[in-house]
């Protein structure tokens, strides 16, 4: 009897199946918290340059931007061109209505050190990148549950200081570990849930996390706006991650971890207690009939990639589609605090309709299939996108109708976002699946990383074409690569190829090469 078959037989999805993920929850929400965090930390309120300053018998205002000093004529201070002479402001005076201190104001990351804040962002994202390698290592060596208890640890170390750092250097090193915590926290207690559930709930389990990750969003804006202040937000942000400390202490090592590694008593001991907090019967001795499913040896290597037109044209596609999406999704997170209007509203309302998304995919998936879903979604985001980005350039006034594009746009990007992951895995055959979804999500990476920088190209353009710069691009990207998705097959009922000849064959009507069963969930490693 394999796995599968086993955890079907001890109550699919049970007492303790339920209790397990009541557990996960608080996990998936510490890690976005962890992902909303910098929005606060960063926040750039309305600023002016402290004016009246006096070097030797010439008098300078601030009148005429916020970052430069200009001569005052009535000093006597002959000219006609009033950007000569200017000097750099050193000070400011910060809007408070918002927030009372932020890292921005506090360490005056603005005007010439504006720079700072993308470096930020974009380490932090460079922290996800990194621990995409990393934890996914540790947790097939050393286990789901150690695993989670190390990226935790790490987590508060990387938030207590926070309540007491003053240098931006120092900022930067703490929020490029507090990525590697962000990424590593979700992915483990991911893969752990999904373990101790069958193969028809792995698609609820799937957005489930995705749900309680937004839940976390929700939940640091209600913090945020609470407290109004960085270092006292990080404190309040470390103290809920330290006692998650105890929440590991909730549930066991994953049995098919276990298994896996040669570990059958431990898995046995797990396996029993599940089946008795299901109210179920145990009686599969692991010791005597290791659990593993009969399957005919697949040969290949990703050598083997480059030999299949068809399959290495899918890989670059879905390389592509990996950039496109993470580049608009956390572009869109990291500049929600970039909205019209009051920041906790605006930043609540990007975080409910990411929730909404995912809610909505619960109820899709099944019926629409991968492929419509998911290229109709980073379509609608790219169209939205590109649509609020002319609003901003020509219609500057309309800020609702901005505002709701971008929202729509966010709902349509996380719902690609939310797709994609398990879509690759149906993609690829067995002998290269993993290979390719990590090099995958390390485009995806590299385009969350460069995601700020659009923020502050548009920023840093002279003319009125700048505040729009993001949206246009977020939008072409978007769309470019919701089209060629459409090149992708359906995996809708299919169940995971083997081969790489199954792998070329999804979506074909070839009889005895892929098994496109109607399978109940989604297939997911």
């Amino acid at each position: 009897m394999d796995y599968e078959a086993i955890i079907t037989n001890i109550g699919h999805f049970g007492n303790y199946q339920k209790l397990v993920l009541s557990f996960l929850g608080f996990f998936f929400m510490a890690s976005g918290i962890e992902t909303l965090l910098n929005v606060f930390i960063t926040y750039v309120p309305e600023f002016s340059c402290v004016s009246n300053h006096t070097h030797g018998n010439i008098t300078y205002n601030s009148t005429k931007d916020e970052c430069h000093l200009y001569p005052n004529n009535e000093t006597g201070f002959n000219t006609t061109d009033r950007t000569e002479g200017s000097i750099a402001c050193k000070s400011w005076v910060y809007d408070k209505s918002d927030f009372t201190a932020t890292a921005a104001t506090d360490m005056n990351l603005v005007c010439g050190n504006a720079d700072i804040i993308p470096l930020i962002d974009t380490l932090f994202m460079g922290g996800v990148f990194t621990a995409s390698f990393i934890f996914g290592l540790l947790s097939d060596w050393k286990g789901r549950k150690l695993t989670e208890c190390i990226v935790l640890v790490i987590q508060i170390l990387c938030l207590f200081p926070l309540y007491f750092i003053k240098t931006s250097e120092i900022l930067i090193v703490l929020r490029f570990f507090g990525g590697i915590s962000s990424v590593g926290i979700f992915s483990t207690a991911f893969v752990l849930a999904l373990e101790i559930v069958p193969l028809a709930y792995q698609t609820i389990v799937g957005l489930y996390s995705q749900i309680m990750f937004s839940v976390g969003e929700l939940v640091v804006v209600g913090i945020a706006y609470c407290t109004q202040e960085w270092h006292l937000l990080s404190l309040v942000v470390a103290v809920f991650c330290f006692f998650l400390l105890f929440f590991i202490f909730g549930f066991d090592e994953s049995p098919r971890w276990l298994i896996s590694t040669g570990k059958q008593d431990k898995a046995e001991a797990i396996l029993r207690k599940i089946a008795k907090r299901n109210k179920k019967e145990f009686y599969v001795m692991l010791s005597e009939k290791p659990c593993e499913k009969k399957t005919a040896a697949v040969n290949g290597s990703f050598g083997d990639l480059f030999k299949s037109k068809i399959l290495l044209n899918r890989s670059f596609n879905i390389f592509f589609n990996w950039t496109a999406v993470n580049t608009v999704y956390y572009g869109l997170v990291f500049g929600s605090a970039t909205l019209a209007g009051n920041l906790f509203v605006s930043t609540s309302l990007m975080a409910a309709v990411e929730l909404a998304a995912y809610v909505v995919l619960i109820f899709l998936l099944k019926k629409w299939g991968r492929k419509p879903l998911y290229s109709s979604s980073i379509i609608l985001a790219g169209f939205a996108c590109f649509a609020s980005g002319f609003v901003k350039i020509w219609a500057a006034d309309i800020v609702w109708l901005s505002t709701l594009l971008l929202l729509v746009g966010k709902f349509a990007a996380s719902a690609s976002f939310a797709i994609i992951y398990n879509y690759t895995t149906e993609l690829f055959p067995t002998v290269i699946r993993n290979t390719i979804l990590g090099l995958s999500s390390c485009f995806g990476r590299i385009g969350s990383m460069a995601a700020p920088y659009i923020f502050l190209a548009g920023a840093q353009m002279k003319s009125k074409f700048g505040v729009g710069l993001p949206g246009i691009f977020f939008g072409i990207l978007s769309i470019i690569a919701g089209l060629l998705s459409l090149f992708l097959p359906e995996t809708k009922g299919c169940s995971l190829p083997d081969t790489f000849e199954e792998g070329e064959n999804i979506g074909r009507k070839v009889k005895h090469k892929v098994n496109c069963e109607d399978n109940k969930g989604m297939v997911s490693d």
